[in-house]
């Protein structure tokens, strides 16, 4: 969910900033009095804007790590191995590095006696519609770029 909150934050900063500047080309005597509110770093508006986008990206990012620490098995050399992994736009661990490190060592997955904590698993699709589905389903996000842009 944070994640489509963090795209959206983007989306809505694109649109913001589209919108900025058409108002721009059709009255220039208005373009240094809209970007002083909108666009200097200074500016309430950015500021409330950046932060926020970095607070949620933030959060996002304390989720997943709190998840793949799930995953971790007990034995340092192999966790250090499978912390490596870096996770992919749609899960965890990206697919074909965690498949060669599943490969290389089948016993880590079938003992749950390997794994620390309470045993339970979660993917980044969890019990959910994952990011990158919803993302697809809802032509809205479809075609945005994830990239932030100024006025």
């Amino acid at each position: 969910a944070l994640g489509i909150i963090s795209h959206g934050l983007l989306a809505q900063r694109k649109a913001f900033s589209s919108a900025v500047n058409s108002v721009i080309k059709q009255h220039p005597s208005v373009s240094e009095d809209l970007k002083k509110a909108f666009a200097v770093p200074e500016a309430d508006f950015k500021l409330f804007s950046d932060n926020l986008l970095q607070y949620t990206c933030g959060k996002r990012a304390e989720i997943l790590e709190a998840r793949r620490k799930r995953f971790m098995p007990s034995d340092q050399r192999l966790a250090q191995q499978l912390h490596e992994i870096p996770p992919s736009h749609s899960e965890l661990f990206d697919g074909p590095r965690l498949s060669d490190f599943i490969r290389s060592h089948p016993y880590v997955f079938k003992s749950k006696q390997i794994f620390k904590g309470n045993q339970q698993r979660y993917s980044a699709k969890g019990n959910r519609q994952s990011t990158a589905s919803y993302i697809s389903n809802n032509s809205s996000f479809v075609n945005t770029p994830r990239s932030s842009t100024s006025v």
